[in-house]
């Protein structure tokens, strides 16, 4: 049988109010700093996103063989703590997953002292962990693959001993997401030192804080685009007016030049649009990756 979908634009200005998903990075670089921290506290509004739930169910449970899934940070953040805690056993994910490249974090973390080894390609997963006892110091990571590679590192060098001096080589890509796992190590209690390309980290505890998780900001992007398409709309997005760590919160003053002006009110944005200038745009969505696709539509 033939299946068909059908897909018509809603007539005239949209008015509603939006429940956005929580933001999925903030939620697992928590997850990780709740891990390392010495006395739990509450997560509130966790993502229920499949990355975030997978990598909630194997901090919890410490399988021997941890399945991320599709999810490249759950892969990523998963084998940079479990190399910090000397957990032996299976690290990979589905068929997609093992095709994505962890060569960089990998010998990184075999430097610092971590066992790993590869069970299948080099430089891809699935991975053997065997313990290793790790240790920290002064290092360098390509950071021009991608930015978790960089983030799992960070969110672990406050437990290392001596703390970690990270440098970054080449371009570094989606720079907004380390800026926010830095900014939550500070809401935890661990500063940082950024020179450069450098990043210091000190040797330091985790202070436990309860935390709620804001709204997504790379989710609101597709509802900024709704409203700049139909003039007129009013949308309110709770969830966002309070957050500081998200770095696709740019996407409020990009949206003034596509007709889209942003209130806040209290925990609330609300998004007003007068319609699309007649102009061309441009921008480099290099820091700011996830909020391409709507733009790009």
């Amino acid at each position: 049988m033939k299946e068909e979908v059908w897909l018509r634009a809603p007539e005239g200005a949209l008015q509603a109010k939006v429940d956005l998903p929580s933001s999925k990075s903030v939620s697992n670089r928590v997850l990780l700093i709740r891990a390392l921290c010495r006395e739990p506290f509450r997560i509130a509004e966790v993502s229920e996103a499949d990355d975030t739930r997978i990598l909630q169910e194997l901090i919890q449970n410490q399988p021997a063989f941890a399945d991320c899934g599709a999810g490249g940070t759950t892969f990523r953040f998963l084998l940079a703590l479990r190399c910090l805690q000397g957990i032996g056993g299976r690290i990979s994910g589905s068929p997609r997953l093992v095709e994505r490249p962890v060569r960089p974090l990998v010998e990184t973390l075999q430097q610092l002292g971590a066992g790993i080894r590869y069970l299948k390609k080099e430089g891809f997963p699935p991975l053997l962990l065997s313990g290793g006892k790790m240790l920290g110091g002064s290092i360098s990571i390509r950071a021009d693959v991608s930015s978790q590679f960089v983030s799992a590192l960070l969110l672990i060098a406050p437990r290392l001993s001596g703390g970690l001096r990270l440098q970054l080589s080449g371009k570094v890509v989606s720079s907004k997401y380390i800026d926010m796992t830095l900014a939550l190590m500070r809401y935890f209690g661990v500063n940082s030192n950024v020179r450069d390309h450098t990043i210091e980290v000190p040797e330091a505890e985790y202070r436990s804080r309860d935390f709620t998780v804001p709204s997504d900001w790379s989710a609101a992007a597709f509802f900024y685009a709704m409203a700049a398409l139909k003039p007129g709309s009013a949308l309110t997005l709770p969830g966002l007016a309070e957050d500081v760590f998200q770095g696709d919160r740019a996407l409020e003053v990009l949206m003034e030049d596509w007709g889209v002006s942003t209130e806040r009110q209290g925990a609330e944005v609300l998004i007003r649009s007068r319609g699309i200038p007649e102009r061309s745009f441009s921008y480099d969505f290099n820091d700011t990756p996830d909020l391409a696709q709507a733009f790009a539509v």
